[in-house]
């Protein structure tokens, strides 16, 4: 039986190919161009200069004895072409020479006059016509329940003398589709409510409710991957792999759920990121730029040459990726030259190229996966960097003055600074500002006392932190706020001596402004601060922004005065985020009143920028009586942002500039000499509070960052000129050209207006609308296509990324037309072409085998029936999940990976086999990898991801049924698959029929169930189940 069909097809074969029906016509574009553009155009073209004789046009054939109208044996043409005894023919002289088919084409091509049309030059490419415009109407055609799509197939069918089959089953078709639309067999469940449902509506109520299935993005996405070789490792020798890739699938799962416009889709794709509206997915959607291999090496090759080679493979493939995934063009054919077949100029080539000249994966070795953020986003997510910086050093700070308070052993020791210091009237300490363990800058006092100290030698210097504090930032204040680490000294028995200044007295600090500032509002005062009633009085310098004290340096004696001050306003022109030196200078007049200059100077240059302003301001004597303390109060430090120069520590007032010496001796003396209750009550749980609310915001800051989404999307950068290279050699390098579509294309420009200053955005932005322009003929065509083909595992045209003259012709050019511009009308809308296939009777019917129709159209072009299909690698996984029970059913995130790596110059991927939740995803969120790969799948022929595969292979060889025998994953599905059974079934009938429902869909018939009921008493349930996994069965769909 088996031998008898296999003769017949191919004596069907045979006769498909040898006879030419006689009632059929020829039409020179359709039949007699193919021939020419294929075999004969590559030398016989216009402007080569190895043949004399052009097939550009008709004209050099038919003025001469090549072609003899209505008398082909009299055709110089058809000799060359026909071989003779044991020899080949003449022409063509390299290729396959033509068969008989095509050469009886031509020769009733010329017995019926040889015409060629005055407006056809060669190559006539049929997917570069504009799309033919329909006029809906009723027709009549074999389908009881049809519609246009039925009315196209069925001419083409009568033509050939041919019928459909009859329509599947209910058991069949809802099967068919799941798998079609899900990727994943229906339940008994759904199967039952199916046959059952005698609703008029019924497959309309079934076909939109899977494609509203979320699962239905899953099974829809890896058709899409396949043909934008997305890949989650670089490939090459490196094939590190890529870890923020995934998003993209993510992006296309959800933009074939969300139904969105196909144009769209691609729009973003190209230039997502520039497109308004900008959104996260519209910015993930560019990583289809940069999903192709990565040649490391190469890219980061001393070789200058090495690199630009790597960088012209890089952008040639992703010119063949939109070529032929978008456009359904070899563009990528024309780098070196003319295309030899189709109408692509090679500067074409240069132009589409140039459009993503801008478009890097890397920088160098740093792979292009960067944080997505929308323009408003980016602008909030670097205010949030700042305000993160600003906390972790704040709260740095807080805990090194929390670790000083708990070991005081450590304090750091006095700056040698404090040294030169002055005290003898010669002027604010000049030069250099220091940088010390204690002392960040300088400070000076400088006078001339009256008192009459004792023996210094004597007297020691202790220090403290006082628990002031005074905070609040904001616009018109300035930038930092003190913190309690001020620091004073203490003289002990000062004699009964009047101290007053006796010459001009300074007091240095730094200030800096971070926001707004006019110089008006802002107020510092400096001033006698004296209080009666604390028996203290001095000086002090205050910056008083809005009301708020924000730091301080002042200087306290023991004694009575009354408080006096002057405020003083700071100059416009001072710039924010610069540290200006403040000195404020009294200059004493006699012993009750005195003169204030304030002078702001930039340290980075030591320039005056205003003159000093000044203002009388009396103040009272001051005066110590004896054994009272003299206090010098300096400067605090600050607590936000970069450490100012002006950070104070402790001093004291003496007759004389103290030694190298001296300050070691005292910086020895001072860890012992701080007082044990310097740290007053209440100020160390202050401090811990203060560290954990600043480490809660820094922890929120730190969350908030770190949720922005990562994705591979490659670096932009401007472009600098695109040449093309002769030859495509990156050492020749020729004419510049401009960023362009395909001047094939006539309906609409290919020059865009743009040259090779545009920028880097404006190239893609100004391509995707010209891909997507509804006149432009190409792209509606090949989704269309691409969308019957996995309908019906063949496409109207057959080569679904080839739409060229190397490629195959529609089977059915006038439905293509209608499909594609029906589809542009309903909006580019995907689930609305898909509805219109699924509906119709054409797809609906069954797959049984007509010889008489395989003689006639062997590989079923004409669809006279649905042809049965292996699962493809994916589905056969997923599907043994489902039966199992053990698929998990989460969408999206990061992929899993069912292997560790190693490194050592290249990557190494070992493979695992675990039962985990995690590692029985979906095939399609299993990492992609180069070298990694699954070898079941790939004998199943689950394609290279780095590759473009518009078609999937459907190959048989023994390796596919080894490892589906003694796959460790198999043999685990087909035990878990038992297991459930035998959980809800006990009697062997019913756990046979329960195996067989849910592996194919269906009852058992008697004679398989006596078959399963021997295999149960030789083995187990789990063997049955494997025997069921490995069925045609299960593997097809029918």
């Amino acid at each position: 039986m088996q031998k008898a069909f296999r003769v017949s097809m191919l004596i069907g074969v045979f006769l498909a190919r040898m006879a030419l029906g006689a009632d059929e016509s020829i039409e020179f574009t359709r039949d007699v161009a193919p021939i020419f553009e294929k075999n004969c155009l590559l030398c016989h073209k216009s402007g080569n200069a190895e043949s004399d004789l052009s097939l550009a046009t008709g004209e050099g054939l038919l003025e001469s004895e090549n072609v003899v109208p209505s008398d082909p044996e009299q055709s110089h043409l058809i000799a060359l072409l026909t071989a003779a005894a044991d020899k080949r023919p003449e022409m063509p002289k390299t290729g396959t020479p033509l068969t008989e088919k095509q050469l009886d084409v031509l020769r009733q091509w010329i017995r019926e006059g040889a015409q060629w049309p005055d407006d056809i030059e060669l190559p006539v490419l049929w997917s570069l016509a504009p799309l033919k415009q329909f006029v809906d109407g009723a027709s009549s055609h074999v389908f009881s329940a049809g519609g246009p799509i039925d009315h196209f197939v069925s001419n083409r069918l009568r033509e050939k003398g041919l019928e459909a089959a009859p329509m599947a089953t209910r058991h069949e078709l809802i099967r068919r589709l799941k798998y079609d639309l899900l990727g994943l067999p229906p339940t008994p469940n759904e199967i039952a409510a199916f046959v059952s449902d005698r609703r008029e509506d019924a497959w309309e109520r079934l076909v939109d409710g899977f494609l509203e299935s979320p699962h239905y993005g899953e099974r829809w996405a890896q058709h899409w991957l396949d043909v934008v070789r997305f890949s989650e490792s670089n490939g090459f020798e490196d094939d590190a792999p890529r870890p923020h890739a995934w998003p993209y699938r993510d992006y296309v799962i959800r933009s074939f759920n969300e139904d969105k416009p196909y144009d769209q889709f691609v729009r973003e794709q190209i230039a997502g990121d520039v497109l308004p509206p900008i959104t996260h997915d519209s910015i993930i959607a560019t990583s289809m730029l940069v999903n192709g291999p990565f040649d490391h090496a190469a890219a980061v090759s001393a070789s200058k040459v090495e690199q630009l080679r790597a960088r012209e493979v890089m952008l040639e493939e992703l010119v063949t990726t939109v070529g032929q995934s978008i456009l359904g063009l070899t563009v990528n054919c024309a780098r070196c030259h003319d295309h030899k077949f189709d109408p692509i100029p090679q500067v074409d080539y240069y132009s589409i190229k140039a459009v993503f000249e801008g478009v890097h994966q890397a920088d160098g070795s740093a792979f292009g996966a960067r944080q997505i953020l929308t323009p408003d986003e980016a602008v909030s997510w670097k205010q949030q960097q700042e305000t993160l910086t600003v906390k972790e050093a704040a709260l740095a700070r807080l805990r090194e003055r929390r670790a000083a308070i708990d070991d005081k052993e450590n304090l750091p020791p006095l700056s040698h600074a404090v040294a030169l210091w002055q005290f003898d009237g010669s002027g604010v300490v000049s030069g250099a500002n220091r940088e010390t363990d204690r002392i960040g800058g300088q400070s000076s006092i400088e006078a001339k006392w009256s008192a009459r100290f004792g023996t210094p030698a004597t007297s020691k210097i202790g220090a403290a932190n006082s628990d002031q504090k005074v905070l609040d930032t904001g616009d018109g204040k300035l930038a930092q706020n003190a913190d309690g680490g001020a620091g004073y000294a203490i003289i002990p028995s000062v004699d009964g001596s009047e101290l007053i200044p006796t010459g001009p007295m300074s007091i240095f600090a730094r200030v800096r402004y971070t926001g707004s500032f006019n110089g008006t509002d802002d107020v510092f005062r400096i001033g006698n601060r004296g209080n009666r009633e604390q028996d203290t009085c001095g000086f002090e310098f205050v910056a008083d922004g809005d009301g708020q004290k924000q730091s301080r340096a002042r200087f306290v004696v023991t004694g009575h005065g009354p408080p006096q001050e002057v405020g003083v306003t700071l100059p416009a022109e001072l710039e924010l985020n610069t540290w200006y030196d403040l000195v404020g200078v009294f200059e004493p007049v006699n012993q009750s009143q005195g003169r204030i200059t304030l002078s702001i100077a930039n340290p980075n240059t030591g320039e005056v920028i205003d003159s000093p302003v000044s203002k009388e301001v009396s103040f009272g004597a001051l005066s110590a009586a004896g054994g009272q303390n003299l206090l010098f109060f300096v400067a605090p430090s600050f607590e936000n942002g970069p450490q100012p120069n002006a950070q104070m520590d402790v001093a004291a007032v003496w007759h004389h500039a103290l030694s190298v010496e001296e300050v070691e001796w005292l910086s020895a003396q001072r860890a012992s000499e701080i007082p044990e209750s310097s740290p007053q009550p209440g100020i160390i749980q202050q401090l811990d509070d203060q560290i954990a609310a600043v480490e809660r915001e820094v922890m929120l800051v730190r969350q908030q960052l770190e949720g922005v989404p990562m994705a591979l999307v490659g670096i932009r950068k401007q472009p600098s000129a695109t040449v093309v290279f002769k030859r495509g050699d990156v050492r020749d390098p020729g004419k510049p050209v401009s960023p362009a579509g395909l001047s094939a294309v006539k309906q609409l420009p290919s020059q865009l207006g743009m040259d090779e200053t545009t920028e880097e955005s404006e190239r893609r932005r100004k391509f995707a609308n010209w891909v997507t322009d509804p006149r432009n003929p190409l792209t509606a065509r090949v989704v269309v296509n691409r969308v019957w083909h996995h309908h019906f595992g063949i496409g109207i045209v057959e080569t679904p990324s080839d739409f060229g003259v190397n490629g195959g012709r529609p089977s059915h050019p006038e439905l293509l037309d209608w499909l594609a511009a029906q589809f542009m009308a309903n909006g580019w809308s995907l689930k609305k072409l898909h509805r219109r296939i699924l509906t119709s009777a054409t797809w609906r019917q069954s797959s049984e085998f007509d010889a008489r129709a395989a003689s006639v159209d062997a590989n079923n072009r004409l669809l006279w029936r649905f042809a049965p299909r292996r699962l493809d690698a994916e589905t056969t996984r997923d599907a043994m999940l489902f039966a199992s029970g053990e698929l998990n059913r989460r969408l999206g995130g990061p992929s899993f990976q069912p292997f560790t790596t190693t490194k050592f110059n290249t990557t190494f991927y070992h493979l695992f086999d675990k039962g985990e939740p995690e590692f029985n995803r979906r095939t399609i969120y299993r990492m992609h990898i180069n070298t990694g790969r699954d070898p079941l799948l790939d004998a199943l022929d689950c394609p290279a991801p780095s590759v473009l595969t518009p078609r999937r292979r459907q190959t048989i060889t023994p390796l596919q049924a080894l490892g589906l025998m003694n796959d460790t994953f198999v043999l685990r599905q087909a035990r878990k698959l038992a297991e459930r059974i035998e959980r809800n079934e006990t009697g062997p009938n019913q756990q046979v029929t329960a195996a067989w429902q849910r592996t194919l869909g269906r009852d058992p018939e008697a004679e398989e169930i006596a078959h399963a009921a021997n295999v149960l008493r030789g083995s187990d349930l789990q063997t049955l189940c494997w025997v069921l996994f490995n069925s045609s069965e299960f593997l097809q769909v029918r």
